[in-house]
């Protein structure tokens, strides 16, 4: 009778906690819609952000304009590209690291919240993922060296290549020379 009890109590705990995070998108879509009103002639594509702070992305990714395609409205067109990506990286680094904290902390918050089938789950994917980033980062830099390397053995080879046609060219032009030189000893002679 125990276990029954438990059952129905962690049921109505899960409900409650669904009833509380359907609330909390339906806060969310009222922000995106306020935010959206205030917006004239841009286009919002998503909004980013937990219950209380939202930012909105505009315009591929900054609020003033896109860092490869600049827009000519917003004055950005005139400053250069190193400019533009500063001043993204300085505008959106610190929400970022908010962002990272953030979802740390609503991971560790999920993963508590529930069994130890969650928390492994959770292990057994940030585990998964940490592999496949190093992976990639180890093919990366393979592949950049890879790359470095046969761009180097290219400019050798053929700067060898263009040594050996000019050798060959300075040796029938020297040809020409001593025969050029040949004929007219014989000529005065």
């Amino acid at each position: 009778m125990g276990i029954f009890m438990f059952m129905i109590e962690r049921a109505l705990k899960q409900k409650k906690m669904a009833e509380k995070e359907i609330r909390g998108e339906e806060r969310r879509r009222a922000h995106h819609d306020r935010m959206g009103e205030r917006k004239t002639g841009e286009e919002i594509v998503d909004v980013v952000g937990g219950d209380d702070v939202g930012e909105e992305i505009v315009n591929g990714g900054t609020k003033n304009g896109s860092i490869l395609f600049p827009n000519s409205k917003t004055g950005d067109a005139s400053s250069s590209f190193l400019e533009r990506v500063r001043n993204s990286v300085a505008e959106n680094g610190p929400k970022l690291r908010e962002a990272s904290e953030r979802t740390g902390r609503e991971i560790l918050l999920w993963t508590r919240r529930s069994s130890s089938l969650r928390a492994l789950l959770v292990i057994t994917m940030g585990t998964i993922f940490l592999l496949t980033t190093m992976a990639l980062v180890v093919f990366t830099l393979f592949f950049v060296a890879a790359t470095a390397n046969a761009i180097i053995i290219s400019l050798l080879i053929s700067l060898a290549v263009a040594g050996g046609f000019l050798a060959f060219f300075f040796l029938c032009l020297t040809g020409t020379y001593i025969g050029a030189l040949s004929v007219a000893a014989f000529v005065m002679k």
